[in-house]
């Protein structure tokens, strides 16, 4: 089951995109989520920079809490607006992912 809440602010300068997520679950060793999850933030910092873990996993009776922030590049959309950037940096990414093998398997 998944929830999304959304909070509009109209705060000036804009807040960056803040993402907690919960998690429940059997979590025997957390050091090896908590390895796990930083391996994923690295790969996901590849193609988005602006992406960090501001709260590590932390576990309590069965459930998970976690949280990152998104900043953007700024390139196109305001820095703050990270949910978006994110969404095309992935895009970029799958994209030039796609053509590294598409040039593979025409050579």
């Amino acid at each position: 089951m998944t929830k999304a809440v959304l909070n509009i602010n109209p705060a000036k300068p804009g807040i960056d995109m803040q993402t907690t997520v919960f998690a429940k679950g059997n979590y025997e060793c957390i050091e090896k989520v908590r390895a796990s999850v930083r391996q994923m933030v690295a790969r996901v910092q590849q193609y988005v920079p602006g992406y960090q873990m501001v709260l590590e996993p932390i576990e309590s009776k069965g459930h998970l809490t976690m949280s990152v922030t998104v900043r953007g590049s700024g390139d196109y959309l305001p820095a703050y607006a990270g949910n978006l950037d994110i969404i095309n940096c992935a895009a970029i990414a799958v994209a030039e992912l796609h053509s590294a093998c598409w040039e593979r398997t025409a050579a």
